[in-house]
């Protein structure tokens, strides 16, 4: 076997790409996921699925709430957050747990960067297992 040099190679792979290469475009992508976006897909399944089955308390009144909260934030105890807010399905948010770190301005913070304002919480209960 012979190879012959080639005389011209920006000729050559023109030719090549014109005549011979076929691009199978997204075919060569399909079924290839980076394991961050698998894992988001997951995570994002289960909060929905948390969000069908979850047992949404009756609304509290905002003093209530209050009260609940500085006795929280006092004794270092972790809250169970629901929220009013609600998706396109009107399914509720999935509640929020964590220490009340403070508020500021109407928002309460809590650990892990979750803000929620106070006008937006239906009901709050302690941890129990806290």
């Amino acid at each position: 076997m012979h190879i012959r040099p080639v005389d011209d190679p920006e000729a050559t792979a023109a030719q090549f790409f014109r005549n011979d290469y076929h691009d199978r475009g997204m075919l060569k992508w399909q079924g290839y996921y980076l394991s961050d976006h698998t894992s988001a897909l997951k995570a994002e399944a289960k909060d929905a699925e948390q969000m069908w089955h979850q047992q949404i308390p009756a609304p509290m009144l905002p003093a209530h709430i209050k009260t609940i909260l500085e006795q929280a934030q006092t004794k270092q105890q972790t809250v169970i957050i629901y929220t009013n807010i609600t998706d396109l399905e009107q399914r509720f948010q999935v509640p929020l747990i964590g220490r009340i770190q403070g508020w500021e301005n109407q928002m309460l913070y809590l650990g892990d960067a979750n803000f929620v304002a106070i006008t937006d919480i239906r009901a709050v209960m302690i941890d129990s297992t806290d």
